[in-house]
């Protein structure tokens, strides 16, 4: 019997660390650049205008990104100005723009583009969200497609952009929506997490033009860390599962063979010995009995190995759980 109750060899998951991101990410497919082209994009924050920040932090952000990731960029508030006269051209429909598709491969052709951004006009933070999701197509994982707003302030084109975002991340789409808020109003900072919580995201503040290209190009970073991560854990914990289910059937199997060759043995030796008259009914009754309470005995060995296997499987996947939960939480403030 001890031949069949095999010793059970389960694995452990090797999980990178992570720096800011907080829950698990599946890979990577499309990521569009919503960038904040409005006039308050012009002020200056530190030694260099944040609209300057803004797009060193997206060609830095563009470099690290994978080459098989499509990407894409939008711009908003770029048309009109700021000025209440220029409010209706700015908030117009056309208000955001797609000024490069998403694509593989064109990294030069979207550096161009980045750099062409001009600061100029209103807010249309919702319509920013909406024409980055327009070139997104349905996913079965949620995090497969991602937008990552880069802003200074809040909608002030009269749009929704917590109805946006979240209409793109409950949507046959499932995409979320990542807010980078550069140097805001704390007035403001409420606002724009809310954007990034109904949309799946997070919200991530810069207070400076060192901070916001740090935190950019920590963003594809991350999320391949986060990739591995959860990828060596699913792999781990499918192995595990995949070993304990062997182990019990292996188990039943070979139990099941040892009981089956013994009726056989048995009946096979009560019959001849009846036959041959040197046994009677009797003792082939208390040898059946004994046969039947040995059997039993091993059903209940088969079992106490079942659970044990199951609650070993079990702990071994619930501690890679707790490993891959510690791996993806931020980092703690300095």
């Amino acid at each position: 019997m001890e031949q069949c109750l095999s010793e059970l060899k389960l694995v452990r998951a090797d999980l990178p660390q992570q720096e800011t991101v907080e829950r698990p990410e599946p890979k990577l497919r499309r990521v569009v650049l919503a960038v904040d082209s409005s006039g308050s994009m012009a002020a200056r924050a530190g030694g260099e205008t944040k609209i300057d920040a803004a797009r060193k932090a997206a060609l830095a952000y563009l470099s690290t990104v994978p080459d098989d990731v499509d990407v894409g960029l939008v711009v908003f508030g770029h048309k009109g100005t700021n000025k209440q006269d220029g409010k209706a051209v700015s908030c117009a429909a056309d208000a955001a723009e797609t000024v490069y598709p998403l694509g593989k491969g064109r990294k030069d052709a979207l550096a161009a583009s980045v750099a062409a951004i001009k600061a100029t006009g209103w807010t249309p933070l919702a319509a920013g969200i909406d024409k980055a999701a327009a070139q997104f197509s349905p996913s079965d994982n949620a995090g497969e497609q991602v937008v990552y707003v880069i802003s200074d302030g809040v909608e002030t084109c009269g749009g929704n952009p917590v109805e946006a975002a979240r209409n793109l991340h409950l949507s046959a789409i499932k995409g979320i929506v990542n807010i980078v808020g550069f140097d805001i109003d704390p007035k403001e900072r409420a606002a724009l997490a809310r954007v990034a919580e109904t949309g799946g995201g997070r919200y991530i503040e810069a207070r400076s033009a060192s901070d916001l290209s740090r935190i950019v190009q920590n963003e594809i970073r991350n999320t391949v860390r986060a990739t591995k991560a959860t990828i060596a854990a699913t792999t781990a914990t499918t192995r595990n599962v995949i070993a304990a289910s062997a182990a019990t059937t292996k188990a039943v199997i070979c139990m099941n063979r040892i009981m089956t060759k013994e009726v056989i043995g048995v009946n096979s030796a009560l019959t001849r010995e009846t036959i041959a008259g040197r046994i009677d009914s009797g003792f082939h009754g208390q040898v059946s009995q004994l046969l039947n309470g040995r059997h039993n005995r091993i059903r209940a060995a088969l079992q106490a190995y079942q659970s044990a296997v199951s609650a070993q499987s079990g702990a071994a996947n619930e501690a890679i759980e707790k490993e891959l939960e510690e791996a993806l939480k931020p980092p703690r403030p300095r």
